[in-house]
């Protein structure tokens, strides 16, 4: 966000306390209303006596006494301490008074939702009047002093990335304390369009700093410091009234230039949207349908679960024009702990610091070392010994191949030298592996491949696992038999060690071993065996019968005399790969699929989810024994392969903090362990013999509801996952646009928290899956609303429980599909119809039967490359577009007011108690069963239910413990001067009394402390996890 129509939003952050933000940002908004720029001032947090409040000292010299609603304080308590020791010691004084059930505590959301809709508000009203405005919002204290819930004010202010003016310290040590503010803010994302600084004649800091920012940032000025202060209230003000004029041309000259670099920034987005079709060859992407610049997307920044989308055509004033979009795809499926998260993003600048690159071949260095270990621990536990490091899941399943073949066919006799067009692998049909040239050889021939490509495998149908008409569905094909099984959960579906036994398991593994000795007969070798477990990505996101995989897999390796180039040691059996790029890690549930398909390969190959996102690197993990396959004397017989960037430093430290990270989010992460018990099977809810292992964010309500609808095929959620296939007749596939356009409306439709979806689709597939780990509940609420109001009229509060939803009244038109019954006939308008479908393809066939006649104009394309050139040189790097932030609605570590309306799930006993209760036990399912059984036990689950998110306002320990905490950030005086005099005014100020008293009734406040006693939900202080 950060970019409104009709607002210029600027953020004034200090290097630290007593450095004079107030004193500036009275001048700036002075300057900017001489220029007619109707400036208002926010100042988000404010601690200290209401008559200290920065408010006033701006109303008297920025607004000069006018129009004084136009500067304010959002929040402000009165204790003039550190933000978070402030919060505790009002919570404190309101216990003794008995008024802490109704506080409404000034949380992290509530305070960025405060700034928006001062935004917002302020814009439309001004914009009416006369047009345009500008706001000047400063901070408290340092860029990393907290809020009141603890939260570093440069990630708290992230999701609108406002363009920032840096006050630097002209105090002793004040030189380091605006470097390091300034590379706090950089690191993040934010964009410095400016420093300022008090000339200090002692410390001299003002001639350091100008210097030190030369070509770091587009303005520098520094200011004589004002008078000190005056006993006489009138000479005092006669004094600052004086020093405002005189330094009033450098204020001037400062936010005019500041306005033009905010509209520099907005024609960079304009000039990024003509000129990249003009330079880009976009991947996946046939240019000539791109027939207007609306099908383009703009990023301008990225963060947690959303992109922060470029919107030209906003015309309403106060609107943004940088909009959130939940990015459905993770970004082709590589985010795993959210956009911009900044512990990678702090592992990545200190690798890059400390190592830069550094080769690979007989070097190791730390990062790679430690990454290593951690992949062989955690997902390679068991059966792997090796690890080799490429840089994208591609060349990962290049080397996986390379591997493989070598110890299939290094005991081949020379004489017997294997024809290529006989040589291949085992794998399924419609699978995809990659990019390269081997990794398509690996696969059939379909949409993905190149004119070079060649088919050297035998692909087997894959039977899938849905839902259809809301029952579980295992359905395909075997030897020309379609057939379709129905199971009560999915848990049975995934019970592979019970399945194994089954009818169904003797039907796969006969018609599997038919089909392999028929290819055996027909002269064919096989290298080795190649699937993505369980979920087959790019392929139509396919969601496979593990059953299947295991029968596969186990048959093969029975066959592997007949398979195998002849003559084969007897001992050795066709090499198993795991193509583990997509599911591995955490996508769907777990850090690898073995465990679900109860079995290990020899080789198997992880990317995208390996370094959360930030950089390329993907591992190719190996056995003993297929290492031991290249071990000899002569350099021929080594694995010779490897790129530029193998094993980088900075990817490598990256990816070992995201797996550490990774782990303990499926651990112990609340959203997750919500979402498990979400999906706890009727039979084990009521038997509670386990906690289930197949889950998923998604909604089984939703998913059911979803499943019944006659346009749908079959819907599958695992995991982070969701897949809906769509019925598409003759044109099902990759190729089909059936998806693609009857989910386009759910991505541009509003909401609660206020964001739009950017999808990707496979054909008839569209696909959704969260960004990170511990995405709040109420963001996969909201897009499961979104989904379904393409069937439905009735508007959706996504942040509300399907339990609620369930409740509507009798003949609504959602209820009916949440119930067990008949499959719903949705209404015709909102069903993709055949008349829908063969107009979209009239349309194609004309636009192509255009391109084929006359291309696309080019025209204009010189005049956009000319000005791309000459931006090049005009732009200032320092308006290169950086990070974006998007809040979440739901803070992980703030279950407030705030967060207790939007939480669509029951409330669990907190992190810490779990943590607890872990101890020094290995056995992490049996203690996370006895956690959930504690809140979802037969005497106390409805009750759980009831308990509302309004419990947790705030949470609290003794004040000796919370002063050790934060004693800190009082001694670092969280206090900056309002004035000249920095020793009188305070910075953390305070505004009018908001504290209401209690209106809960006695009775109820006495029976839900009962509840939350029987929970063991303990007044705790919660932490940022």
């Amino acid at each position: 966000m950060g970019l409104w129509h009709g607002i210029r939003a600027f953020q004034v952050f200090g290097a630290g306390t007593s450095v004079g933000k107030t004193l500036v940002s009275a001048g700036l908004v002075r300057a900017a209303d001489a220029q007619n720029f109707r400036p208002i001032y926010l100042k988000p947090i404010g601690t200290g006596p209401a008559q200290d409040s920065d408010e006033i000292f701006v109303q008297r010299y920025g607004l000069k006494g006018r129009n004084i609603d136009r500067a304010k304080v959002l929040e402000r308590l009165d204790y003039p301490v550190s933000p978070p020791l402030a919060a505790v010691m009002t919570f404190n004084e309101r216990l003794k008074q008995g008024l802490t059930d109704d506080w409404d505590v000034p949380t992290d959301a509530k305070i960025q939702r405060g700034i928006e809709a001062n935004l917002r508000g302020t814009a439309a009203a001004a914009y009416a009047k006369v047009g345009g405005l500008t706001a000047w919002i400063e901070t408290a204290g340092g860029v990393l002093s907290p809020s009141f819930e603890g939260t570093p004010q440069a990630d708290l202010y992230r999701q609108f990335r406002f363009p920032t003016i840096l006050v630097c310290d002209p105090n002793l040590g004040g030189i380091s304390n605006s470097i390091a503010a300034y590379e706090a803010l950089k690191i993040r994302g934010y964009q410095v369009y400016g420093t300022l600084i008090l000339e200090d004649n002692q410390w001299q800091n003002h001639a350091y700093i100008h210097k030190y920012f030369d070509n770091k940032v587009p303005l520098k000025a520094f200011l004589k410091a004002p008078p000190p202060r005056n006993k006489n209230p009138a000479a005092d003000h006669e004094a600052m009234e004086a020093w405002y004029e005189h330094t009033a041309p450098t204020f001037n000259e400062m936010v005019q230039r500041f306005v033009e670099l905010e509209e520099t920034r907005e024609h960079k987005l304009h000039l990024m949207r003509a000129g990249a079709p003009v330079i880009f060859w976009w991947p996946f992407t046939q240019h000539g349908l791109i027939d207007n610049e609306d099908k383009l997307t703009v990023v301008d920044s990225a963060h947690n679960d959303f992109l922060n989308v470029y919107d030209p055509n906003v015309t309403e004033p106060g609107a943004p024009q940088l909009k959130p979009m939940f990015d459905a795809s993770a970004s082709w499926w590589t985010q795993a702990l959210g956009h911009g998260n900044m512990e990678l993003t702090l592992e990545a600048a200190a690798a890059a610091a400390r190592y830069g690159h550094v080769l690979h071949p007989k070097v190791v260095h730390e990062p790679a070392f430690d990454l290593a270990e951690k992949l062989l621990q955690f997902v390679g536990g068991g059966w792997a010994e090796r690890v080799f490091y490429s840089d994208n899941g591609s060349t990962a399943m290049e080397v996986a191949l390379k591997m493989a073949m070598r110890v299939a066919g290094h005991r081949v006799p020379p004489e017997n030298k294997l024809d290529a067009h006989t040589w291949g692998v085992i794998g399924l049909r419609g699978a995809y592996h990659g990019d390269t040239v081997g990794a398509m050889d690996a696969t059939q021939k379909d949409a993905f491949k190149s004119e070079w490509h060649s088919e050297r495998g035998a692909w087997l149908d894959a039977p899938t696992v849905g839902f259809v008409n809301g029952k579980v569905t295992v359905r395909g094909g075997i030897l020309g038999y379609d057939f379709t099984e129905e199971f009560d959960s999915l848990d049975e579906v995934y019970d592979v060690d019970k399945r194994t036994g089954s009818d169904l398991a003797l039907r796969y593994s006969n018609a599997i071993e038919t089909a392999l000795r028929a290819h055996a007969v027909a002269g064919q070798v096989f290298g080795a065996v190649v699937i993505e477990p369980m979920l087959m990505g790019a392929g139509g996101m396919k969601f496979v019968d593990p059953l299947f995989q295991h029968m596969l897999v186990t048959t093969a390796r029975s066959l592997s005399g007949i398979l195998l180039p002849k003559p084969a040691r007897s001992h050795l059996t066709i090499p198993i790969i795991f193509d583990e790029v997509f599911v591995g890690l955490g996508r769907l549930g777990t850090l690898t699929t073995t465990q679900a398909l109860k079995l290990t390969p020899d080789i198997a190959v992880y990317a995208k989810m390996l370094t959360g996102g930030v950089m390329p690197l993907a591992a190719t993990l190996a056995t003993e024994d297929v290492f031991n396959a290249f071990i000899g004397l002569e350099k021929e017989k080594a694995l010779n392969h490897g790129h530029s960037y193998t094993a980088n430093p900075i990817s490598c430290a990256v990816a070992s903090r995201s797996i550490d990270l990774i782990q303990r989010e499926l651990s112990f992460g609340l959203e997750l362990c919500t979402a498990k018990a979400m999906w706890l099977s009727h039979e084990n809810r009521a038997g509670r013999k386990k906690v289930d292992t197949v889950w998923s964010v998604w909604s089984p309500e939703f998913i059911n509801a979803v499943s019944r609808f006659r346009n749908v095929e079959d819907v599958m959620a695992l995991g982070m996952v969701l897949a809906i296939r769509l019925k598409d007749g003759a044109s099902d596939g990759y190729t089909s646009a059936s998806a693609e356009t009857f989910f386009e409306p759910a991505c541009k439709m509003g909401g609660p928290l206020e964001f739009g979806m950017h999808l990707r689709t496979l054909g008839n597939v569209a696909y959704f899956m969260t960004n990170s780990l511990d995405t709040p509940p109420a963001i996969v609420r909201e897009v499961e609303a979104k989904i379904l109001q393409l069937w439905t009229t009735t508007p959706l509060d996504g942040a509300k429980e399907w339990a609620e939803v369930t409740n509507l009244p009798s003949g609504a038109t959602l209820g009916q599909f949440l119930v067990p019954g008949p499959r719903v006939e949705a209404d015709e308008d909102a069903v993709l119809s055949t008349e829908r479908q063969d107009n979209e393809t009239s349309e194609q066939a004309t636009h192509k039967e255009n391109l084929e006649q006359d291309p696309p104009a080019r025209a204009d394309q010189q005049d956009v490359r000319s000005e791309l050139s000459g931006a090049r040189q005009a732009v200032p790097a320092a308006l290169a577009v950086h990070e974006e932030s998007y809040w979440r609605h739901q803070q992980p570590n703030a279950k407030s007011v705030e967060t207790s309306e939007t939480n669509g799930n029951a409330r669990l006993p907190d992190e810490e108690r779990l943590l607890k209760m872990m101890g020094s036990s290995g056995d992490e399912e049996k203690i996370f069963q006895q956690w959930v059984e504690e809140a979802l036990g037969s005497d106390t689950e409805d009750e759980l239910d009831e308990i509302s998110d309004d419990e947790s306002d705030i949470h609290h320990t003794e004040d000796s413990q919370v002063v050790e905490e934060y004693g800190s950030e009082d001694s670092e005086g969280e206090q900056d001067d309002s004035d000249e005099d920095s020793d009188e005014d305070s910075d953390e100020d305070s505004d009018e009394d908001s504290d209401e008293d209690s209106d809960v009734d006695e009775m109820e406040h006495e029976e839900r402390q009962q509840r939350r006693d029987k929970l063991n939900i303990v007044d705790a202080p919660r932490h940022k996890k």
